[in-house]
């Protein structure tokens, strides 16, 4: 039974070390969109193109994840994106 506990908190700590790299990925993305839009002089933050992320992203979902564990993950992800082009 322990050996079975191991086994999945290894892929527990693989996938969120996974998750880990894949965030640094999309704030190093964030940081560009930023200099990209200060460039191109638009606004740091539109609500509408959040909201439509958002909601792909819920659609997109297999079921397995809750959507309003996906709403509020990216909601915080993309306060750090919005912090992060500014």
């Amino acid at each position: 039974m322990q050996s079975n506990l191991d086994h999945l908190r290894a892929r527990i700590a693989y996938v969120s070390a996974t998750i880990t790299e894949l965030l640094g990925v999309r704030h190093a993305l964030s940081i560009d969109i930023g200099k990209e839009k200060r460039r191109l002089g638009i606004p740091i933050r539109d609500l509408d193109r959040e909201a439509t992320l958002i909601r792909h992203l819920v659609n997109w979902n297999t079921d397995r994840v809750p959507p309003e564990l996906i709403e509020a993950v990216f909601k915080v992800i993309m306060e750090h994106s919005v912090a992060a082009q500014d």
